[in-house]
């Protein structure tokens, strides 16, 4: 057996869901702890759990506060997380529908292959968007100077991984078989190590990375949106003795 095989397909995967999970857990706690002896709220605030469901679903939906400030960035951010969704839910989970029942009945989805190559197509205009994004920020001086090396960290994990499965996607045949017994020995505390695929490895290598990554980056904005716009949408509070906050 290659036991570095087996740590990145079959120990990696579960290290990473545990950092992943508490790391976010973690992270969500000490916002929501924080104290706030002052109202923050910025204007024009909204009052009700309506009016603040909305505030929050437009930035984190449609990243209201960057239209506002870089339509150009904007574009690229917006059209990558789109194209990732895409490409994510496309090729991974159709995927999985896809072989899965190929592999166990005679069925299968109805233009089901079809669904997966034009979902893995848009992998190319999303890295795209990542070099655009990547090279927008070592170019421009004012963006240059506020970031820090786990900014290219980021960047560069993503990029790996996008390009690395659209290499497997449309330039290698991958065993499915093999790699649903891999995602069926995960869930079953079996660890499967797809043999003889250093590019799996990879692919398998840069996803999980990414989940330990995730709770201690920037990559975390989303739920910090959430988070800091809530904050921003309290009611009026109070500061008692000790520094807690009352409402």
């Amino acid at each position: 057996m290659n036991y570095l095989l087996f740590f990145i397909e079959g120990v990696l995967p579960y290290i990473a869901i545990i950092v992943f999970v508490l790391g976010t857990a973690y992270r969500l706690w000490r916002w929501l702890a924080t104290p706030v002896p002052l109202r923050i709220t910025m204007a024009p605030a909204r009052m009700t759990w309506k009016g603040v469901a909305g505030k929050i679903t437009a930035e984190v939906l449609l990243f209201i506060s960057l239209l506002r400030s870089d339509r150009f960035l904007w574009v690229i951010a917006w059209t990558m997380h789109v194209f990732a969704i895409v490409v994510l839910v496309g090729t991974h989970f159709f995927g999985v529908i896809e072989h899965g029942i190929d592999l166990w009945t005679p069925y299968t989805v109805p233009a089901g292959k079809a669904i997966i190559y034009v979902a893995a197509s848009f992998a190319f205009p999303l890295i795209i968007t990542l070099l655009v994004l990547l090279f927008k920020r070592i170019l421009t001086r004012d963006i240059r100077r506020i970031s820090i090396p786990t900014d290219y960290v980021a960047i560069g994990l993503v990029l790996a991984h996008v390009m690395n499965g659209t290499y497997m996607s449309f330039f290698m045949e991958v065993d499915m078989a093999e790699v649903m017994k891999w995602g069926l020995g995960l869930m079953t505390l079996q660890p499967h190590v797809v043999e003889g695929s250093w590019l799996f490895a990879l692919h398998t290598a840069t996803a999980f990375s990414l989940f330990i990554y995730f709770p201690f980056s920037k990559l975390f904005h989303p739920l910090g949106q959430i988070t800091n716009r809530w904050t921003m949408t309290q009611k009026e509070e109070k500061l008692i003795a000790g520094g807690s906050v009352v409402k």
